[in-house]
């Protein structure tokens, strides 16, 4: 479901210093509890009256908003098969943005880095990857028979 849309590309530091300042559009992290707590009251405001409805609003707000937002009015809603496709893509960013590595299951585009039957693979293929702030670096896998 949701892992068929997350994308994943490197950048370097200074693009990714670039690229916070760009999403952040002047907000701080100073302000971002205050803009949680308006977030989840005008949630719960809508959600009172139509809970499919209260989602709506979560699309036009910052990226850093959503991720805190979207989970929390999954979580208030009742559903549990999406909040745990939230939580783990959430652990995904977080690890990335904590300049850490993770390995997950990925479709990437490879050009030789796996193997079937002695022969490198060129095209995209669903397979273990180490992935961390400069994108995916490496594939985990032993060569296949």
């Amino acid at each position: 479901p949701l892992w068929s849309t997350v994308r994943i590309s490197g950048l370097d530091v200074d693009e990714r210093d670039r690229a916070v300042a760009r999403l952040r559009g002047g907000r701080t992290l100073a302000t971002f509890p205050a803009e949680v707590a308006d977030a989840k009251a005008q949630l719960m405001a809508v959600a009172s009256r139509d809970i499919a409805a209260a989602f709506a609003p979560i699309d036009t707000w910052p990226p850093d908003l959503r991720v805190v937002a979207r989970p929390w009015m999954t979580h208030q809603s009742g559903a549990k098969t999406a909040t745990g496709t939230a939580s783990a893509t959430i652990d995904l960013v977080e690890t990335i943005l904590d300049g850490r590595e993770i390995v997950v299951a990925g479709q990437v585009a490879l050009a030789g880095e796996a193997s079937v039957g002695g022969s490198p693979v060129d095209g995209v293929l669903g397979v273990p990857v180490v992935v961390g702030p400069e994108g995916w670096t490496r594939v985990l896998l032993d060569p296949l028979p």
